[in-house]
């Protein structure tokens, strides 16, 4: 295995024999691995965690756009009761002037 030129120096200040260097190098490379191992996890991990607050946002995502929603047929809702509301007004309003225009004619012509 072709080693690091940091890794190989340390060994070499280490290692009395060339046995010796064997047994350093296999143990370094075992804690790399391991470490390798637990990081990968660690990422797992997050990985996961990440995917679970994304769930849970897009459900309270939706959840906000269905009361969005349902605000909003209110409102409309609301919009045609005013249009209505407007519209009858408008009748009454017309009905006082055609009222009192008939009123107002018929004080005039009596006078």
């Amino acid at each position: 295995m072709p080693m690091p030129e940091e890794f190989d120096k340390t060994v070499q200040e280490i290692a009395s024999s060339e046995e010796d260097k064997e047994k350093i190098a296999e143990t370094g490379y075992f804690y790399l691995a391991q470490q390798i191992n637990f990081n990968t996890q660690q990422i797992s991990r997050l990985d996961n965690k990440i995917d679970k607050l994304d769930e849970k946002m897009e459900t309270k995502f939706s959840l906000l756009e269905n009361r969005i929603n349902g605000l909003e047929n209110r409102i409309n809702g609301l919009d045609n009761r005013i249009n209505s509301l407007m519209l009858w007004m408008i009748a009454t309003v017309i009905t006082m002037i055609v009222g009192f225009g008939g009123i107002i004619t018929v004080l005039a012509l009596k006078i």
